[in-house]
């Protein structure tokens, strides 16, 4: 404090001598004036580096990603090697159709016809249930998804989006569009329709939100996601859309742990 009011001190205008009573009050009363602004402005520096200090005491983290400005902290993030995260994670759908259960899309299996598949079917013919569809995957820890294969059976869509949200009140935030953006497709075996596709990736870190939820130490960009929903728009078939797999890939932080419990 003392430094910035000897600077503003310093910058003031000298008196200049006047032989008028009137002149030199006038002049007095504008250097008051000026040294109260330059005060007022040495103040509130005082007050931001006061509250600076103590939102760090009360642990209220001020982090940024990336490159770092002046008054915040730069933290470095650890992620494991990209790999398939949805395997066996919870799954659920807006409807639970004529075969398997939403679960069946994040298992290994695809040897039952019936029951290694999820639906969205009125019966046993594939008469398809009205409107939008979504399937949804769980991957309890943040992640930053990369890449995405949704193992169709003939029943297939090129009409979906997928996104993905932190927090199950958040507003879902769309990380891949088929109308907008290039999908790859291939049938590797009878009634298996592959659609594989990457997630783009910000060039740079953003912010990092401090997840305590997921351990002390766990730091999150802003990119990264725990739900993840395939919202399936109209079927591209005469029958109700149907999975046999929805696998995600991605990259997990490496000093966020699991957590079952939804949030």
């Amino acid at each position: 404090m003392f430094t910035l009011r000897k600077r503003a001190e310093a910058e003031l205008p000298k008196p200049v001598p006047s032989s008028s009573a009137s002149e030199a009050r006038s002049r007095s009363n504008k250097k008051g004036s000026s040294f109260f602004l330059y005060a007022v402005g040495a103040l509130a520096i005082m007050i931001c580096f006061e509250t600076y200090w103590t939102m760090n005491a009360m642990g209220i983290p001020l982090i940024e990603l990336g490159n770092s400005t002046s008054g915040e902290e730069t933290i470095n993030i650890d992620v494991s090697e990209t790999a398939l995260i949805s395997e066996g994670k919870p799954a659920t759908s807006d409807v639970n159709g004529n075969l398997g259960k939403a679960q069946v899309v994040t298992s290994e299996s695809v040897s039952d016809w019936l029951k290694d598949r999820w639906q969205a079917a009125k019966d046993m013919s594939g008469n398809p249930i009205e409107g939008e569809h979504w399937i949804e995957v769980d991957l309890q820890s943040p992640a930053i998804v990369t890449s995405v294969l949704i193992d169709w059976e003939a029943a297939f869509s090129d009409d979906y989006s997928l996104s993905g949200r932190m927090l199950s009140n958040e507003e879902w935030k769309v990380l891949f569009d088929s109308k907008s953006s290039h999908f790859n497709s291939s049938t590797p075996a009878p009634k298996h329709v592959h659609h594989t596709f990457e997630i783009p990736q910000l060039e740079g870190e953003g912010a990092a939100t401090h997840l305590t939820s997921y351990g002390a130490d766990c730091y999150a960009p802003t990119r990264a996601v725990r739900y993840v929903r395939l919202l399936i728009r109209k079927p591209s078939t005469s029958w109700g859309v149907s999975i046999w797999r929805l696998q995600i890939y991605g990259k997990q932080l490496a000093k966020c742990k699991s957590n079952t419990t939804a949030f």
